[in-house]
């Protein structure tokens, strides 16, 4: 199995027709520190395996079974195995929960500050959904037009956006997250 990279822009020395044209019309090359060009090395992996793009702590940025729709620039990639490819694995992959550990796809381990960042980002996320459901049933009490289903609407999201306030992203991965109103 292939496991190559990182892979860097670089300026080809020869001059065949075809790089010519690829210079002329803005093409990037890369090569990874093994002189590997990528445009030729994608050629050579299996057409069947899974191809990952990972940093250098191995998580994963993209895949795909198909090399030529990859662009590992400033990244590794590697191909691996269907055993090695967990059955909750999915491609195009969405987020970036996953790590490639040289062999096989697992799942990524935070470290507590991230999972802190990404608690505070989801309360946040969560905080202005609040607001804007808040924003105009707030005005319809305001000009005193609101309708006893938006009193108890407002009642409810107030009461959700009290109970995020009170979320401590620090807790992460542990947090009970209120739910928003129906």
């Amino acid at each position: 199995m292939k496991n190559l990279g990182p892979f860097s822009i670089y300026e080809p020395e020869k001059d065949t027709p075809e790089e010519v044209l690829a210079r002329s019309s803005n093409i990037l090359f890369i090569k990874d520190e093994n002189e590997n060009d990528w445009y030729e090395v994608q050629k050579t992996f299996n057409k069947n395996t899974l191809k990952v793009v990972f940093d250098k702590r191995g998580i994963i940025y993209s895949s795909s079974y198909d090399a030529s729709s990859l662009w590992p620039i400033n990244a590794f990639i590697a191909e691996v195995l269907a055993d090695n490819i967990p059955d909750t694995f999915t491609t195009p992959i969405k987020g970036l929960d996953w790590q490639f550990n040289g062999e096989k796809i697992v799942p990524r381990i935070y470290t507590s500050e991230q999972l802190k960042i990404q608690a505070q980002n989801e309360k946040d996320v969560r905080l202005n959904l609040a607001a804007k459901e808040i924003a105009p049933l707030k005005d319809a009490v305001e000009l005193d037009i609101a309708t006893p289903v938006e009193l108890e609407l407002l009642r409810t999201w107030m009461l959700y956006r009290v109970m995020l306030s009170r979320v401590d992203p620090g807790t992460a991965p542990d947090i009970d997250w209120p739910q928003p109103p129906q």
